[in-house]
């Protein structure tokens, strides 16, 4: 807007010419047509090819043969529990372990730049490196515990559900920590010393008081690792040992091994409706959360 002033002395404003109303509408258009074209190639493009391979068969041109012949296969639906299970089993684990990491990040603010520093630490180390540094770690758990006489056989930490549990808990925990952290260091920690002046212990100092203000923290990163859990391919491919079979292993295994195109797009796009909702929600939450700061 322009300011304009008139006879009495007083500043009023007048409308902008149309002609530059329109170059920094025009502008605007232009720093996004980088991200549209972006989009556009290497997002809506493929998914777009994805859903015509999954809706095509070499015999019909449009058919849902593909998705029929997933939800009525016994491997498809063992697949998914799997996979529904690691991802929600990963979020109760990293939440049990980052509520009580985030509280000592808030109550002892010293060593916390060094906590942070330790817990994105492993993120600049390869995946693959990780995972076969954890697998060597629970082998030598195993082995230890032969040793000392406690187990007669081996936990099954590796090559099973459990060792794909552990694995999406120590990778997904930074994601978990630091939403928590970020919720919980709105804490106003005068609110635990009136809670303890008033009679309260620390269990119902902790419920009462602390709780609720992690509760954001835990539902969004609670999202954030389902969702990345449910999509990993490579940590339960690895931490499973190909016995432990879920939904991205699956689609992996339509394209490179059966070659069977229509059928592992048809998987894609389930994977894609089982995952899809939690992005979202995720997104919103922040939005939401911003909004409200």
């Amino acid at each position: 807007m322009s300011i304009m002033q008139t006879g009495s002395g007083a500043l009023t404003s007048a409308p902008l010419p149309r002609a530059r109303k329109r170059r920094e509408r025009w502008r605007g258009w232009m720093l996004a047509i980088p991200l549209a074209v972006f989009a556009l190639l290497f997002f809506v493009g493929p998914f777009v090819s994805v859903v015509q391979a999954a809706l095509r068969t070499p015999e019909v041109a449009v058919t849902a043969d593909n998705f029929v012949r997933a939800f009525t296969n016994t491997v498809f639906w063992r697949s998914t529990g799997n996979t529904l299970m690691t991802a929600a089993s990963a979020v109760l684990a990293t939440a049990a372990i980052a509520l009580p990491f985030a509280y000592g990040l808030v109550m002892r603010p010293r060593g916390r730049q060094v906590m942070l520093s330790l817990l994105f630490a492993p993120l600049v180390i390869n995946g693959v490196v990780r995972i076969y540094g954890l697998q060597a770690t629970l082998n030598l758990i195993n082995s230890t515990l032969i040793d000392w006489g406690w187990i007669s056989a081996p936990l099954p930490l590796n090559y099973s559900i459990l060792g794909i549990v552990i694995g999406f808990t120590v990778f997904m925990f930074p994601i978990m920590a630091i939403s928590v952290y970020a919720s919980m260091s709105r804490l106003d920690q005068s609110l635990i010393a009136a809670a303890k002046t008033l009679g309260a212990n620390r269990i119902r100092v902790f419920v009462s008081v602390v709780l609720p203000t992690a509760v954001p923290g835990l539902v969004s990163g609670g999202i954030l690792v389902f969702a990345g859990a449910a999509g990993s391919f490579i940590l339960p491919a690895m931490m499973g040992g190909g016995r432990i079979l879920t939904l991205p292993q699956l689609v992996y295994n339509g394209i490179s091994t059966d070659v069977d195109w229509g059928y592992a797009s048809a998987l894609a796009i389930i994977l894609v409706i089982v995952v899809a909702p939690f992005l979202f929600m995720a997104s919103t939450k922040q939005q939401g959360s911003r909004s409200t700061r």
